[in-house]
């Protein structure tokens, strides 16, 4: 929502979002339904990865790196 309180975009995931992480390279949004999306100012999907596990920690974005601990996975 925009200081004048309306929306600017709408983005549509799986599940919910658990967080949102703003970076250089866009916005991260890492949702549980194990997917790490990659969203443009104007709320358009870059990229999606599929997790091997649920997310269960803050993302970490450094540059064009993002890290996302996750559950369920031994590697």
């Amino acid at each position: 929502v925009n200081p004048a309180g309306k929306k600017d975009w709408r983005f549509k995931s799986g599940a919910a979002v658990a967080q949102i992480v703003p970076t250089s390279v866009g916005v991260i949004a890492v949702s549980l339904d194990n997917f790490v999306y990659n969203l443009a100012e104007s709320g358009d999907v870059r990229w999606k990865k599929r997790l091997p596990g649920r997310p269960v920690a803050a993302a970490v974005a450094n540059g064009n790196k993002v890290v996302v601990p996750v559950a369920g996975e031994v590697s």
